[in-house]
């Protein structure tokens, strides 16, 4: 198989990064695309390092299987041990943390919004520290709202309460940047804006992934020039994900 016709792994924890893999149909429609949801370990916010380490070895030895051209890590709390086996794969990978760090720049009180595992990795906070080292980060972590969003407990009048929960305490805090820290929360967009102000802005790093992912084809010569394609893989309740998908995702399903 030709280099550029070979598939871009997308992988995340269930069905959050259809958050990036929707911008990244937006932005390079050509591509092959190999998306997996992990449900069978979901929800990765909850799990030990050793436990998300084992996940992603995994998966990423299935890409390597399949040949991919490049993998996009489209879970936070997968990226923030990535580092630990990046240099046993002689393959491109993208973060949606790295994605993020992008964002940060002059900004000083930065909230990020994640899963307890990234929070307690410390790796993200050090990263837009690193990046913006006058920024004083603070880390929320946001611990029911990926179990609700994946089993579907959320009823509409329900989504609020929940994103406030964890958001509206610093609304009045002179917070410059909200980060939406895990890709199932630019789901519930609408609720951390309405939670943390009009004034402050909330950034999903997922238009950033697909930009990174476009600049790196461009540049070595890797860019489809098909109709392209999504294969999915769930390791649990592919039912559930569907319909989950059909009903947040219409434009995914319809080209599965």
């Amino acid at each position: 198989m030709e280099n550029k016709e070979r598939p871009i792994g997308v992988f995340d924890s269930g069905i959050g990064g259809l958050t990036v893999l929707e911008k990244l149909i937006k932005y390079l429609p050509n591509e092959h695309y190999l998306y997996i949801g992990d449900l069978k370990n979901s929800p990765y916010g909850e799990k030990t390092k050793e436990q998300i380490i084992e996940f992603t070895k995994n998966i990423m030895d299935y890409f390597v299987s399949k040949g991919v051209k490049m993998v996009v890590v489209a879970c936070n709390t997968a990226s923030s041990f990535i580092e630990e086996i990046q240099n046993d794969y002689d393959i491109p990978i993208v973060t949606v943390m790295d994605a993020a760090i992008k964002s940060v720049d002059k900004q000083k009180n930065i909230l990020l919004a994640a899963t307890k595992s990234a929070i307690n990795a410390g790796v993200y906070v050090e990263k837009i520290k690193k990046a913006n080292n006058e920024a004083n980060v603070i880390g929320v972590a946001c611990r029911d709202i990926v179990p609700a969003i994946e089993n579907e407990y959320l009823k509409e009048n329900e989504k609020q309460i929940l994103v406030d929960k964890y958001i509206k305490n610093f609304r009045n805090k002179d917070i410059d940047l909200l980060i939406l820290g895990c890709t199932h929360y630019p789901i519930l967009r609408d609720e951390f804006q309405k939670a943390i102000g009009e004034d402050v802005n909330v950034f999903d790093p997922s238009e950033n992934v697909a930009k990174i992912v476009y600049e790196y084809l461009k540049e070595n010569v890797l860019l489809r020039d098909y109709i392209g394609e999504v294969d999915l893989i769930v390791t649990k309740d592919k039912e559930k994900f569907e319909k989950n998908m059909k009903k947040l995702f219409p434009k995914i399903k319809e080209i599965v």
